[in-house]
């Protein structure tokens, strides 16, 4: 069948340039050595797809058990560890026992006893009080001193705007300057079609674009906070305020209802922020060479912006993997996609057998090393961080499979969790 249609587009092409420029003619002869070079290596493709499965859909699909290491762990446990804030695969947790956090330290352990609004710091035979966090519960206080200054600005201990309730949009007013934070947040997942999603969300007239690529994406939580170099001349991480300057609030202050009150909205979509946590050790409350990752991402942005509704996309995780293999240029042909796979699995293998998975997912040095993004396609992993730190009401999940079967039925709904009618 894939045959056919090829061939009877490869006759259509000739039907349209035969009276065409010879340029034409090559063009369409170009398309069927394509064709033709994709055929003979669908069977080491269609093999690949079955052996990244194993692999990666145990970790990203909503299935009845999750592979971690060389176990499996039934989503009841995930379930009921999240429950209590447990993360299995994270670096912070409650033990079912004693309510006790373990905080890994390089190659220490550190753990944490709630003592009323206190925690009981452990640390090789030695115990102190530290304040537990009153936003974060079961978190120590991020802004217990001492703490460390790096290029990175203290979004966790810094003084959370006061947003005007005039608006719907979260914004505010400082030295005669007003400045508006999204409103909602696409997070992810890469190649599961966002950039077409919010194409079609800022048709509303309600929802304003942002200064932004696309008019959706800034790149600020995973990568301009962090000075990250990716071609653009930062000379220190990108500041609140500054990111705040993507958004344009004057437009957002020309609509006023009946009631008085601002009902524009603004968002953004940036599908790295779902997963990307490569650059948060200069977070300064992360303590570098650590095991794990205390704070990430998601506790920043809560912290500054409660309130804020997340929308989160995803895709049969092995087509994801395979799409975003090839935006990100690693490959040409389905062959050399296959060869990586099988390379990356070795690596990621190694790394399980010595830590834990979420250090691997998160592992700035086996990054660099795979050929294939697999990490990104383990959503449960992903989607735990922002459990952390976000009640479950506040992000709206949903597959690009429905979306592309119903894409006005998915965007009423978008539109309902967002509240604008």
């Amino acid at each position: 069948m894939r045959w056919f249609k090829s061939l009877t587009t490869w006759k259509s092409c000739i039907k349209r340039n035969f009276l065409m420029k010879w340029k034409s003619v090559i063009a369409c002869m170009l398309f069927l050595l394509t064709l033709f070079v994709f055929h003979t290596s669908s069977k080491e493709y269609l093999s690949n797809y079955v052996q990244i499965s194993k692999h990666v859909e145990m970790l990203s699909r909503n299935v009845s058990t999750i592979q971690e290491q060389d176990h499996l762990v039934s989503l009841e446990k995930y379930t009921d560890e999240l429950h209590d804030i447990v993360t299995t695969s994270g670096g912070l947790y409650f033990t079912n026992t004693d309510n006790s956090i373990h905080i890994p330290n390089g190659t220490k352990v550190q753990t944490f006893k709630r003592d009323a609004s206190l925690l009981v710091k452990s640390d090789i035979g030695h115990e102190s009080v530290v304040q537990e966090s009153e936003e974060f519960p079961g978190m120590p206080d991020p802004c217990m001193k001492p703490r460390r200054k790096t290029e990175v600005e203290d979004i966790l201990c810094m003084k959370r705007p006061v947003f005007s309730v005039e608006y719907k949009n979260p914004c505010w007013r400082e030295e005669e300057q007003f400045y508006c934070l999204p409103y909602f947040h696409l997070i992810g997942f890469p190649k599961c079609g966002t950039t077409d999603l919010f194409k079609r969300l800022l048709l509303h007239p309600d929802i304003v674009p942002n200064f932004g690529r696309f008019g959706k994406e800034t790149w600020y939580w995973s990568w301009k906070r962090f000075a990250v170099n990716r071609g653009w001349d930062l000379k220190h991480g990108m500041t609140l305020k500054e990111f705040a300057m993507h958004f344009d609030a004057e437009v957002i202050r020309t609509k006023v209802n009946s009631q008085g009150r601002h009902t524009r909205i603004t968002g953004h979509g940036d599908p790295m922020d779902s997963y990307d946590r490569f650059n948060e050790e200069a977070t300064p409350q992360n303590i570098p060479g650590a095991e794990e990752l205390l704070w990430t991402t998601p506790f920043s942005i809560r912290r500054i912006n409660p309130n804020i509704k997340l929308l989160l996309m995803t895709r049969d995780p092995v087509e994801r993997l395979y799409s975003h293999y090839f935006f990100i240029n690693n490959g040409s042909s389905a062959h050399i996609f296959h060869e990586h796979v099988v390379q990356s699995l070795i690596l990621w293998k190694e790394c399980v057998q010595h830590h834990s998975i979420r250090h691997c997912i998160y592992s700035p040095e086996l990054k660099k090393t795979l050929k294939v993004p697999i990490y990104v396609s383990f959503y449960i992993v992903h989607l735990k961080e922002w459990l952390k730190a976000f009640p479950r009401e506040q992000i709206f999940i949903f597959r690009n499979e429905d979306y592309s079967v119903n894409i006005t039925e998915t965007l009423i709904q978008i539109f309902k969790f967002l509240d604008i009618g």
